[in-house]
This record gives structure tokens, sequence and C-alpha cells, in this order.
């Protein structure tokens, strides 16, 4: 237990004996209540066997070599996650310039402004007569923080055309979209694109392979 070569000394070995003592007191502790009310706890003490692949890493070089390696590079991820948040929260703001109260429709489709998106009409898709209501989407640029989570739901490459349309189609506050009204909004969402997508993803690569080549 004293020497260098303890098998206690080793971080690899410390995370194997803790998960083999997890097992034991979860498999002591179901066992001593099987037949008694379920405890609350043993819910969180049942979720910690999720580590048991770890088991397998630990005795494989290749697979610890890529796990230290990610594990080293956290300082240095960390550092690009500030750096991706400071490119969402630039194009958060630009986002709330351009395209702040935009993205409200009517849900008559005939109407052009908020001010006639009042009373009620036929809906052509039920015959149903219903009443107007002046609408927004469920992603939007009206505060800083909603834009950045739209920011990131476009950064994920999810149905993000989608908003890119619906800047393009904008045409300001209190105004129903109109097709193609803003071509030049597309070039806001490429050029977003490029520098989160694919510019940071690129340094978290990069700090985590020059990590690797280290180990």
């Amino acid at each position: 237990m004293k020497g260098k070569k303890s098998y206690l000394r080793n971080g690899w070995n410390r995370l194997d004996f803790f998960i083999v003592i997890i097992g034991i007191v979860s498999w002591t502790v179901d066992s001593s209540v099987s037949s008694g009310p379920n405890l609350s706890f043993l819910s969180a003490l049942r979720a910690l066997r999720a580590l048991r692949p770890l088991r397998m890493v630990s005795r494989n070089e290749g697979l610890k070599t890529v796990v230290t390696s990610v594990m080293r590079s956290m300082p240095a991820v960390g550092n690009v996650i500030l750096i991706s948040l400071l490119f969402y929260l630039i194009f958060g703001i630009l986002g709330v310039i351009f395209f702040k109260g935009a993205f409200y429709t009517c849900t008559d489709p005939n109407i052009e402004n908020q001010d006639d998106c009042e009373g009620m009409y036929i809906d052509p898709n039920s015959g149903v007569i219903v009443e107007r209501d002046w609408r927004n989407s469920d992603f939007h640029f009206d505060n800083v923080a909603m834009s950045m989570l739209t920011l990131f739901e476009v950064s994920t490459l999810e149905m993000w055309p989608d908003y890119m349309y619906l800047a393009i189609d904008s045409r300001g506050p209190g105004l129903a979209p109109k097709r193609d009204s803003r071509p030049a909004a597309a070039i806001f969402f490429m050029v977003f694109i490029f520098c989160t997508t694919f510019f940071i993803m690129n340094l978290f690569v990069g700090v985590v392979i020059e990590q690797f080549t280290k180990c």
C-alpha cells in the first residue's frame, strides 16, 4: 500500500476500486430491502452502476490514452467554450438589431400587418370561423437571451434553413412576412454557421488532438 507501484496510487485503479465497491454496496442494499419498501436513495445508487463500462477502459491501454487525453484537455476546452459564448453573444446582439419583432405573423395569411390582424376569419384548411391572432415564432430574436438560444439551434444544423427563410421573408416589426423580402439576411446565418459550427468545432478537435499527441 505504501510503495510507488501500490494498487491505489494509480488513478485508474482507484476508479476500478470505487466501481467495485459501488457494485457490492448496491447488491447488498438491494438484497436487504427486496422485501421491504423501495427507498428513494436507491435510485441514485443504482445510477452509479453506469460507471461499470469504465472498468473495461481501465484494462485497455488505447482507451485509457483516449480518455486521459480528453480529461487533460478540459481546461483548454473551457477556454474554447468561453470563445464560443463570445461569438454567440456578438451574433445574438446582431440578431436583435436585425430581426427584433420581425418573426411575427398573423394566423390569417391574407393579413399583412399587425393592426389589421383582428376579428374573425374563415380558416381555409378547416373551413371553421376562428379569431385572428398575431403570433411569434417559437424561436426568435426579440431579446439577447432568446437570440442566443435561436442561434444555438441554428448551430446544431437541425432545421436551420427554416429560421433562415423566416429571416429572409421578414419585413420588420408589425409587418407580416413576405416571400424573399430580405435575401441578404441569409449572409448573417451563413457567416454565423461558418464561425461557430466549423471554426469553433475545429478548435475543440484541435485541443483534444493536441492532448492525445502528448499522451
